[in-house]
């Protein structure tokens, strides 16, 4: 029974830690392709209120980006999903400007038509959180083995007790 106790602090642990690391990631990752549509997995608040962490958002490609559209992108290895500011012409080139829904300022950074994945669509709310909170649904699994096994254990001591 200590046995089967110091496993279970040592997995939780290690749940908790992999939470941890991933919490820290906090940008959207790619889902997949269908149809002509980006699906990512949102990973962070920084939409909201339009868009939340664990939202499937669904993004095209288009060719007019337009000032309050939301947009992905690629930053560095990352997927950004933030929302058109400023649309400005420098060197004959269109840039744009991005950044939080709900923020007052824009990215460091700025974009141009190569960068931008897609235009924001439509989203399924919510049903990501089952992907991002993997390790919680893990641990409650875990939790009930664990349980059923030493509630097992515990009956079978009872039944060989009684028999002697």
């Amino acid at each position: 029974m200590k046995i089967t106790l110091i496993s279970l602090i040592i997995l939780f642990s290690l749940i908790l830690l992999t939470d941890v690391w991933a919490w820290c990631g906090s940008h959207s990752m790619k889902f997949a392709s269908f149809l002509g549509y980006e699906m990512f997995l949102v990973s962070s608040n920084d939409m909201e209120p339009t868009i939340n962490r664990g939202d499937i958002v669904f993004c095209k490609k288009v060719e007019n980006v337009r000032e309050q559209d939301i947009v992905s992108f690629y930053r560095d290895d990352s997927i950004i999903i933030h929302q058109v500011k400023r649309i400005e012409e420098e060197n004959g080139q269109t840039i744009y400007r991005t950044g939080y829904e709900k923020g007052f300022g824009v990215d460091i950074e700025h974009l141009t038509n190569k960068d931008v994945i897609g235009k924001y669509v439509f989203k399924i709310p919510w049903i990501g959180n089952l992907l991002l909170n993997w390790d919680v649904l893990l641990l409650v699994i875990l939790l009930l083995l664990a349980s059923g096994l030493l509630f097992f254990i515990h009956k079978k001591k009872n039944l060989k007790l009684e028999k002697e």
